[in-house]
């Protein structure tokens, strides 16, 4: 499969960053020196993270699915 498109690829390693950020910072979060570790305070920032990074990876498919209809189509660039 021909796939020259150089944003599909950058939003794709920008969503998976996203997401493993998410992850350490609402393990960060999380930790409560008094009471343990909460996840009423973790699971908020973790999913808002996650969703963002999935809705991102939607997008970078997108753009790559328009390309290979393109390259199909017109033919590559």
């Amino acid at each position: 499969m021909y796939n020259k498109n150089k944003t599909s690829k950058l939003l794709k390693w920008i969503a998976w960053i996203s997401v493993i950020l998410s992850i350490i910072a609402g393990i960060l979060v999380g930790q409560n020196e008094f009471n343990g570790f909460q996840w009423s305070l973790a699971l908020p920032v973790m999913m808002n993270g996650i969703v963002a990074g999935l809705l991102l990876l939607g997008v970078a498919e997108i753009i790559r699915l328009v390309q290979d209809i393109k390259n199909e189509t017109v033919g590559p660039d």
